[in-house]
């Protein structure tokens, strides 16, 4: 019998806030892990910034520094990059991912409630810009840790299928 190859991970990454160089490190170390899709937790900052993404599948949210939505949907639009919103609910990998940026709390409360009300398998966000990895009703919580403004940067490599979940240092 012949085995499948196992799936790529996903890329995940948050508040990146324009720091270019650390996020091209970034992007090469997912290009060597053979990353196609990366999802981001918002705080790219400028819109110049999402250029960098050119070659990925990208799914993004706003973050709290990030551009006005309506030029983020539309540089997205132009680079054709999935449309970003304040939170986004994406099934990949056959797991169902509420990828948010993480500064609404109370978005956060709903989400996360007792009982699992989104039927959710993993909430994903930033804002903190220090990586997390914990249960919350029955949700696994992600955040890779920021590209910016902390003592080590880091991104996540995600196969959902599997529940596998690394963390990659990034040098500044």
């Amino acid at each position: 019998m012949t085995e499948l190859p196992p799936a790529r991970p996903l890329g995940v990454l948050s508040d990146t806030h324009d720091n270019v160089a650390v996020i091209r490190r970034a992007l090469d170390i997912f290009r060597d892990a053979g990353v196609e899709t990366l999802l981001h937790a918002g705080d790219i900052v400028s819109l110049a910034t999402l250029e960098l993404f050119l070659g990925f599948e990208l799914y993004f949210v706003r973050g709290n520094n990030d551009p006005a939505l309506s030029l983020l949907q539309q540089k997205a639009e132009e680079l054709k990059f999935h449309p970003p919103d304040k939170f986004l609910q994406l099934e990949l990998h056959g797991k169902r991912i509420f990828l948010t940026h993480g500064d609404d709390v109370f978005l956060f409360r709903e989400v996360t409630a007792a009982g699992n009300p989104h039927r959710l398998d993993y909430l994903i966000k930033g804002h903190t810009h220090m990586p997390e990895d914990y249960r919350r009703s029955e949700i696994r919580i992600l955040n890779p840790g920021p590209l910016y403004r902390s003592e080590k940067y880091t991104v996540g490599l995600f196969w959902p299928k599997q529940d596998r979940w690394q963390l990659v240092e990034i040098e500044k």
